[in-house]
């Protein structure tokens, strides 16, 4: 309560410490050998990409939590539905085999804040209303960075796309995302392409 940390064995405590750490607010309890060596309760980034696109694709910064639990580690995990969620170990339930590719759990406070997998495919996003069918637009590339970014859903065989739809409009993106499905459609006005952040030329 003064803003003094302690630790050591509950033998230590007096009852009402005790009783404290029972309840678990100021006080935790931990039950391996050296397992109050922590300097503090871990923090971690925790979102779900089902409801905030931005945990998957890391274009602003993300939102952390203090966990509840003292012997909590971080966590990012790819969902069936290949959505991504992070959290706390305590929050977040999927289970991370050691060898898992859909699955991270790290120790130290905001490790769960990198592109994941790693391989996780990056491309320009981006939507162009060129009006009056105005040539240069269509010829430009696209080369702001800021436009750059992972795919919202993770798939490990994605590409990225370029289209000019039917209005004039130059569409960028993954192949994952929901709009290629008018690229998909239109294959003779939809370009594709594997590695990363290649669909940045002209369309036309």
């Amino acid at each position: 309560k003064d803003g003094t940390l302690k630790r050591g064995c509950t033998d230590d405590l007096t009852i009402d410490e005790l009783n404290e750490c029972k309840e678990g607010f100021n006080c935790k309890l931990c039950y391996t050998d050296y397992c109050n060596r922590k300097i503090s309760f871990p923090r971690c980034y925790s979102c779900d990409s089902d409801n905030e696109p931005n945990c998957a694709i890391l274009k602003s910064n993300l939102d952390s939590v203090i966990c509840d639990d003292y012997m909590d580690s971080c966590k990012t995990v790819v969902k069936p539905n290949t959505t991504t969620i992070r959290g706390c170990s305590s929050q977040v339930k999927q289970d991370c085999p050691p060898l898992s590719v859909n699955c991270k759990e790290c120790e130290e406070s905001l490790c769960n804040g990198e592109i994941f997998p790693s391989n996780r495919l990056t491309c320009f996003h981006e939507i162009r209303h060129c009006q009056n069918n105005t040539t240069e637009c269509f010829k430009n590339g696209i080369d702001d960075q800021n436009m750059a970014y992972a795919c919202e859903r993770y798939n490990f065989r994605d590409s990225c796309f370029m289209y000019l739809n039917e209005n004039d409009t130059v569409i960028r993106g993954c192949l994952s995302d929901t709009i290629s499905e008018y690229c998909i459609k239109n294959s003779k006005k939809c370009k594709i392409c594997q590695s990363p952040n290649c669909n940045n030329e002209k369309v036309i």
